[in-house]
């Protein structure tokens, strides 16, 4: 046991070294990162004032750490990249929040006695970050395809990063958005004359489904009589139809068999000497079992066309089926002879089907889970 915690405490000595020596405000220093190795030092400092490495590291990376951070902001400047303004306020941000750290750090502030702030500096850079987000999203904007204007949505979200609850960028977020979103009208299912009240539920069911699905924003569907009202020109059609559905289909069929059991006990006999004796034989009885079972299946065709140019984008056929079943039966003879299971047949009788519509009901069921799945599979990556 003593042995099991020795090693335990070497473990953890160890898991200790590792840890401090990879926040080594040395190492990190050595590698070119000052940044880190500032951060190190200060929060080593926080809790030992007088710790000698930290203080020297701290005095050599800090002004290194001003500099670089300088002539990079400086060559940033120089480039045409589309993020360099918010590069800028970054690189400011870091300055910044090194100055804090160190100015709430009367260790650090012996070492750095005036640090430098940059405030100013960030907070220019932070309103023409603002307005590089907003530029470069009309930009994206303007070019009027589904991808861009993506693009153009996340550029005017990262906007508000630098200009909270801004109403421009506000205005030009919902924009994005309309201009981002596939908008796809899901058509009505022909009439199927007595089962119009259930295709009518099964195209509620769907139309819920994928309204309901949040995993892509950037998709709306739209029932037929909105579509019209909002005069909607759609990117997609979704047209559905029942091919080749049966409901009600009955199938009858009747068994007859015989059971036997043996070794069961069928009476007494009186022995010579008074006492009883059991008697076995064999029992049997002719068991008639029936079954009424009802099939309905049925194909759906589901077709998405593209609005503008009416062509075909995909054409899928999703079967479907349910099956109801009833088992009864009786027999004649001695119940000793059946199974438990088949007393329990006997127990039930006939039941009536349920009705056409429930039937059509069931086996749109996996239908249903069908189409939901090929949908959402379809639309994962919006056209």
């Amino acid at each position: 046991m003593k042995q099991k915690q020795i090693t335990v405490l070497v473990l953890a000595l160890m898991t200790l070294f590792i840890f401090e020596g990879c926040r080594s405000s040395k190492r990190a220093f050595n590698r070119g990162d000052y940044y880190q190795s500032c951060m190190i030092a200060i929060d080593k400092l926080r809790s030992n004032p007088e710790h000698k490495t930290s203080r020297e590291v701290l005095q050599q990376a800090y002004p290194l750490l001003i500099e670089n951070t300088k002539s990079t902001i400086e060559n940033t400047l120089t480039m045409n990249g589309d993020d360099k303004f918010r590069q800028i306020y970054q690189h400011y941000g870091a300055l910044n929040t090194i100055y804090q750290n160190i100015k709430t750090c009367p260790g650090a502030l012996k070492v750095i006695p005036r640090p430098q702030p940059f405030f100013e500096e960030q907070a220019k850079a932070k309103d023409k970050a603002f307005q590089e987000c907003m530029e470069l999203g009309n930009l994206k904007l303007s070019a009027g395809t589904h991808e861009e204007a993506r693009q153009a949505y996340y550029l005017f979200n990262e906007a508000l990063n630098y200009s909270p609850n801004n109403p421009q960028a506000n205005n030009k977020i919902a924009e994005a958005l309309d201009k981002a979103t596939v908008k796809v009208v899901l058509e009505q299912i022909p009439v199927l004359g007595k089962y119009q009240f259930s295709c009518d539920f099964f195209y509620d069911q769907i139309f819920t489904y994928l309204n309901n699905d949040r995993r892509n924003q950037f998709l709306r569907f739209y029932r037929p009589i909105e579509a019209e009202r909002i005069r909607l020109k759609p990117d997609h059609v979704i047209r559905m139809a029942f091919d080749d559905f049966v409901v009600g289909q009955v199938y009858e069929t009747s068994n007859t068999e015989l059971c036997k059991k043996d070794s069961v006990v069928v009476g007494t006999v009186k022995m010579d000497n008074g006492r009883e004796k059991k008697v076995y034989n064999t029992v049997t009885a002719k068991l008639t079992t029936r079954t009424r079972t009802v099939e309905s299946k049925g194909l759906l065709s589901l077709q998405i066309v593209d609005f503008k140019t009416k062509q075909l984008l995909a054409h899928e056929k999703l079967p479907g089926t349910f099956t109801w079943q009833n088992l009864w039966g009786n027999f004649n003879g001695d119940s000793r002879a059946l199974t438990s299971q088949q007393l329990k047949i006997c127990e039930r009788e006939a039941v009536v089907p349920p009705p056409t519509q429930d039937l059509f009901i069931e086996f749109t069921k996996p239908i249903f889970t069908n189409t939901s799945n090929y949908l959402a599979r379809f639309y994962k990556f919006t056209r």
